[in-house]
């Protein structure tokens, strides 16, 4: 696209996601109780109406494009430079399908040499928002954002940050947020010791930010094997 540095993609995915609950679960339930002296019994539901809906059967057709710019010496372990994305998703509309909503994220990474030969500072951002149109009345559970896990705010449990439901499921969100700052040095091959801060928040509105409610975690000294960039 006239830059060696300027990546521009685009997709197109097809899926037919099939949610089912456990047989267990259920929504609020009336029964007679089968006694010598029958009764009326209301059983309390232990499902979440916001899960339950999502039971049943779906047809995606999702298009997305996607363009990045990208400065960094090397894709899998930089050491400088930056990598900026901006991304476009939209399902249903003119490509059909039983779902409709699009999705807008923007990612940036920064990668800084540090004090000393092999001592690297990465500075992460990433948001994101989707938002359903048409008939479809929201986000379909697995295309909303979660945040929580190895590769968003580490220290939280896997998808754990965010909307939860009565029964203190993850539902996810329609916004989301998310930054971090990391520091770290070599140790061996492939190894490195690193401090790092996390922040971030997942809202369950599209276009719905609210700074002063975020979940945060800093780790003082960390190692692992391989190298994850923190905002791609």
């Amino acid at each position: 696209m006239g830059s060696e540095f300027l990546i521009g993609g685009v997709s197109y995915t097809l899926e037919n996601v099939t949610i089912d609950l456990n047989n267990r679960l259920h929504g609020p339930i009336t029964v007679v109780s089968n006694t010598p002296f029958p009764h009326v019994v209301h059983v309390p539901a232990n499902v979440s109406e916001e899960i339950a809906r999502e039971a049943g059967t779906r047809l995606v057709s999702k298009v997305g494009t996607s363009l990045t710019f990208d400065t960094t010496d090397d894709y899998r372990l930089p050491t400088k430079g930056s990598r900026t994305e901006a991304s476009v998703q939209l399902a249903g509309g003119p490509f059909g399908a039983d779902v409709d909503f699009y999705k807008l994220e923007f990612k940036h990474a920064q990668y800084i040499r540090g004090f000393y030969k092999g001592h690297l500072l990465e500075l992460g951002g990433r948001t994101g928002v989707a938002e359903s149109f048409a008939d479809t009345v929201d986000v379909p559970l697995f295309d909303r954002y979660f945040l929580g896990g190895l590769d968003s705010l580490r220290g939280y449990k896997y998808r754990d940050v965010g909307p939860h439901d009565e029964f203190g499921e993850p539902i996810g969100g329609d916004t989301y947020w998310f930054a971090t700052a990391e520091y770290s040095v070599p140790i061996v091959e492939r190894v490195r010791f690193a401090a790092f801060y996390d922040i971030g928040m997942v809202y369950r509105e599209p276009y719905h930010y609210n700074f002063s409610e975020y979940a945060d975690n800093w780790v003082l000294a960390s190692a692992w094997s391989c190298h994850r960039p923190p905002a791609a």
